[in-house]
């Protein structure tokens, strides 16, 4: 079974993080610069959506990731604020590891949902997320194809 076992630690400083969540929310930074893909995680999934952006990027794919600990805050949020977090027109992935299906909401088709759906497995972290096809570079390969 997954535990949360498995948590990435950024390196980023907390200005370098606010610097890139306002600029992540700015409108005109969407149109000066190509997106390719928005990555939704929460809770432990925020690590390894970095990890996977920091991938991508080394593939030529630009990812915004927006972890939202609190989905019914974001749904009360006005639709302008909505719109910024998530502008009409790019892909969207969602990494949650449970099988939530309130984060279908977020996305357009099951490929874009990263979850488990069973009950689970036993093992190492490598061996789980191997199983599951949840490591880094599974992950980046299904967006690159999905793209």
């Amino acid at each position: 079974f997954i535990s949360r076992w498995f948590l990435y630690h950024s390196t980023i400083s907390e200005e370098e993080l606010k610097s890139e969540l306002s600029s992540n929310l700015n409108d005109s930074n969407i149109e000066k610069t190509r997106l390719d893909i928005i990555i939704i995680a929460t809770g432990s999934e925020v690590g390894l959506a970095m990890k996977i952006k920091e991938e991508l990027l080394k593939n030529y794919i630009e990812a915004r990731v927006v972890t939202m600990p609190n989905l019914n805050l974001f749904l009360k949020q006005d639709k302008d604020y909505q719109e910024q977090v998530f502008p009409t027109g790019y892909r969207r992935m969602v990494i949650e590891l449970s099988n939530d299906a309130n984060w279908y909401r977020f996305i357009s088709s099951d490929e874009d949902f990263v979850g488990i759906d069973t009950f689970g497995k036993s093992g190492s972290e490598e061996e789980v997320l191997s199983f599951f096809e949840l490591d880094i570079q599974d992950l980046v390969i299904k967006i690159k194809n999905n793209l």
